[in-house]
């Protein structure tokens, strides 16, 4: 099983899981709710009929039994709050299928969010390119989805680059790829001359999108395009630069600009500056 359809098969469980929380949440909101379905039956009390009047002759004949009054039907007050009642079966199951379809809609601006394309420039930097190309890298164009993984973008640009030669590509054996090499994704700092972010491999391009510095403007530049390397090549050269100013991206954290151009001369490129850390992060 691919990586893709991993993701595409954990994506769909994460619906249904979502689906069916809703609806137990639903369920159990219904139970401890007053059951207003049987009210209670009130005892109808018979209002006696009077007798009838007689007269002294009673012989002569019986007085006619005197008219009742019937009994006038109570209407709904409209000035009576019965908001503590409970709510029909029929009512409850509108109530349902309205927050399902609302989970749903949700679920579905989510994933159009994700299919939506997005074209990058890269440039690809490894062994390969320091060793077969003038400039020591490769740049390039390749367009991929905004729901795209840091991961995922790193290995279309390496797959991208395979068409410059067989040198660019990985050991193949009876034209199957033996050797997967492991790449990854680097976004430069937003309104920063120098200095990026080694982004983690689970992280989408819609969550970098939405990371800010503290005071307020985008922390990632994609713009002038991201950088793709291999690991192994980085490790080797993380000491020179511009390798020396790249520096692990932390969710938990948060990041001052301010903070980041008073101290650009120390030479460490983007030093997390734990200025605070996010809600229930450890440290």
């Amino acid at each position: 099983m691919s990586k893709d359809d991993f993701k595409r098969q954990r994506e769909e469980l994460e619906h249904k899981e979502a689906l069916q929380k809703m609806r137990k949440a639903t369920e159990k909101a219904s139970e401890d709710r007053p059951d207003g379905d049987k009210p209670k039956k009130k005892a109808k009390k018979e209002k006696k009929r009077p007798g009838a009047l007689s007269f002294e002759d009673e012989l002569e004949a019986e007085a006619e039994p005197s008219p009742t009054i019937a009994p006038k039907k109570m209407g709904k007050c409209q000035d009576v709050n019965a908001s503590f009642l409970g709510k029909n079966e029929r009512e409850k199951e509108e109530e349902a299928a309205k927050q399902e379809q609302v989970l749903r809609d949700y679920l579905l601006e989510q994933q159009k969010a994700k299919d939506e394309p997005l074209t990058l420039a890269y440039t690809y930097r490894s062994e390969v390119t320091q060793r077969e190309l003038p400039n020591a890298v490769h740049k390039g164009i390749i367009e991929v989805k905004r729901g795209f993984t840091a991961e995922q973008v790193a290995r279309a640009v390496h797959l991208d680059t395979e068409r410059l030669g067989e040198k660019f590509q990985g050991k193949r054996v009876a034209g199957i790829r033996v050797e997967e090499r492991d790449v990854m994704l680097i976004a430069n700092a937003g309104e920063s001359p120098c200095g990026a972010f080694i982004i983690p491999p689970t992280m989408t391009m819609i969550e970098m999108s939405a990371v800010r510095w503290a005071e307020g403007t985008p922390l990632f530049e994609l713009g002038p395009g991201i950088i793709v390397t291999e690991m192994k090549y980085y490790e080797s050269w993380k000491h020179t630069y511009p390798y020396s100013h790249w520096n692990p991206y932390e969710s938990r954290l948060t990041y001052s600009h301010k903070e980041f151009i008073a101290n650009r001369n120390s030479g460490t490129g983007i030093d997390p500056v734990r200025i605070s850390t996010k809600p229930g992060a450890k440290r």
